[in-house]
């Protein structure tokens, strides 16, 4: 839909309102399907300190170095249309994991890619790996949580 409403690659459009603003060291790609679409609910690819720079930009409310790139108003909403899951701890919406007691956030890849975002501590630690298991998970979080306790 995005891409039939810019007439452009998707990929384009995230480079001119995202990444570009964002400085990013380097261009990010998708994985293109069959029909040469590329496959937007998966499969972004991009260095880790443009994933930081993302993080960054969230945890500070949709700015980057005094620019808004992502609306203010679309994050809380993220936040208050969030849906429960399984995890009564965990909700869901807009692509986004929301801590369901408090402002924390995460975005969450394919076999164990995090950002995991502290927008009250401007916190952000990204990780990339081909895992993704609950053990890794759990560790993740520990090691999480340390650097939290360690900043605030």
């Amino acid at each position: 839909m995005l891409a039939a409403a810019t007439k452009r690659t998707v990929s384009d459009y995230a480079a001119e309102k995202l990444w570009q603003p964002l400085g990013a060291e380097a261009d990010a790609t998708w994985i293109i399907d069959a029909t040469g679409q590329e496959v937007t609910f998966a499969y972004v690819n991009a260095v880790l300190r443009d994933w930081a720079r993302l993080g960054l930009m969230l945890a500070n409310g949709g700015n980057w170095q005094g620019k808004t790139i992502v609306p203010e108003d679309w994050l809380t909403a993220s936040a208050a249309d969030a849906l429960p899951t399984e995890s009564p701890r965990v909700k869901y919406g807009y692509q986004i994991w929301h801590s369901a007691d408090c402002r924390r956030f995460s975005l969450r890849g394919l076999r164990g890619q995090y950002i995991l975002i502290d927008p009250d501590l401007k916190l952000v630690l990204v990780q990339t790996a081909l895992s993704g298991g609950l053990p890794e998970f759990v560790e993740l979080l520990a090691l999480w949580n340390a650097l939290r306790a360690q900043v605030q």
